[in-house]
């Protein structure tokens, strides 16, 4: 069980790690990035930071933790000082130590039975399937752009490509497949290709809270998957960025336009016109709202009319459970496909004495290409159905120091 540590060791444990320049992990909300301690008062603790400015808004609450010497010290705090790179938060009244962040996994008892239901409609299209995590909507949606009125929203969008680019276009995977590297890295991870300056190449890191641009990394790890090693992928990376700058291209975005696990079409800008700006960041951010407003037009005007559409009801092989989520296989090719990280998850659990209601995230998941693993992190919970699980699960009492953990803290009230 955790250990709160206050006075003179909290402070020790502060001091040591603004010494050391220690690296955090904050987390805000289910997003994360690590940031370094810069400066330590007895009221707030500065840090570096590449979290976007407009997370930052003060009173924000923010959850740290680090590991040190074989512990893990985690705390809550709120941001106090905003800032662009430099920013602060509260220093805390109680530091913990030795967390236990887990709680313990178990077969499943042979009396309980669980079934699943993937939220809202679910399609099988044919279009190329997004592969890993899909960003869950942090990007703000423009009031700019009108879903109920799809000529207007062309319209729109031409308007303010118009006004930063010197090409546009946008592409739908309908009649045609991805034929270009960047087509198919950005149709594949479902992230924008964001090429700020083709001097300076594909970012090393992606400033937004949810994963929305392809970094350096991605590109490289496309790559290697296609068979390369990771010299080769490395020197690959900086051909596709030269082979775009040959073209006279400065400065360039494309887009991806997700429909559920699927990348239905993409966006295309670029700039080669010396009298207009690079792309920058607020530009990524507009285009990527356009890209999910146009994504839900397209639905709403029906689309996808045509398309199967699958169960969204299922049942799975648990392969063990705890308190807090459970790990589960399958060997439905409809499940593998659109079960993907973050995905949202309704899980229903029976026993002989209770029915439990839960909702989670899939937060880790392998799918080869006939059957998956799949983790769900609970997040959503009555509090009578949590003490009744824990108490089923261990066959014990729930102790306050069991609420006081860190996956009890995770799961709110419907």
């Amino acid at each position: 069980m955790p250990t709160p540590i206050k006075g003179l060791e909290k402070e020790f444990i502060l001091r040591e790690a603004l010494a050391i320049r220690q690296a955090f992990t904050l987390t805000i909300g289910s997003s994360s990035w690590t940031v370094h301690v810069s400066e330590l008062s007895p009221d707030l603790i500065l840090f570096n930071h590449t979290i976007p400015l407009k997370l930052l808004a003060k009173g924000t609450n923010v959850n740290i933790s680090y590991d040190t010497k074989g512990n893990t010290i985690t705390f809550n705090s709120t941001i106090s000082e905003p800032g662009n790179k430099i920013a602060g938060i509260l220093t805390p009244e109680v530091l913990y130590k030795d967390l236990s962040r887990k709680f313990t996994r178990l077969p499943p008892p042979s009396d309980l039975g669980v079934s699943f239901a993937l939220e809202g409609e679910r399609y099988k299209l044919d279009f190329p399937s997004i592969q890993g995590s899909i960003a869950n909507g942090t990007v703000e949606i423009s009031s700019d752009f009108d879903a109920r009125n799809l000529r207007g929203l062309m319209e729109e969008f031409a308007r303010k490509a118009d006004s930063i680019s010197s090409h546009k276009r946008i592409i739908m995977f309908s009649t045609k497949k991805p034929e270009t590297i960047s087509e198919k890295i950005c149709a594949i991870t479902g992230k924008s290709l964001f090429i700020p300056t083709t001097m300076s190449g594909i970012p090393q890191s992606d400033p937004f809270a949810d994963k929305t641009i392809v970094t350096n990394d991605d590109c490289k790890a496309w790559y290697v998957n296609s068979g390369l090693d990771a010299e080769q992928a490395e020197e690959q990376v900086k051909m596709l960025v030269r082979s775009i700058r040959n073209k006279g291209v400065l400065s360039a975005l494309t887009v991806p336009i997700l429909f559920q696990n699927y990348t239905i079409g993409l966006i295309e800008l670029s700039v080669s016109d010396n009298s207009k700006p690079c792309i920058d960041l607020n530009t990524v951010e507009t285009f990527v709202s356009f890209a999910r407003v146009l994504s839900h037009a397209l639905y709403i005007h029906h689309y996808f009319k045509t398309a199967t559409t699958i169960d969204t009801d299922f049942t799975a092989l648990v392969v063990d459970v705890s308190a807090g989520g459970l790990l589960f296989s399958s060997q439905d090719a409809a499940l593998l496909d659109n079960l993907k990280d973050a995905a949202e998850v309704s899980v229903l659990l029976e026993t002989k004495k209770r029915s439990v209601q839960a909702s989670g995230q899939i937060k880790r998941h392998y799918a080869a290409k006939s059957e998956g693993y799949f983790g769900i992190e609970f997040t959503i919970m009555a509090p009578e159905d949590f003490r009744f699980l824990f108490e089923y699960l261990y066959g014990r009492s729930f102790t306050d120091e069991d609420a006081s953990s860190i996956e009890s803290s995770r799961i709110h009230q419907p």
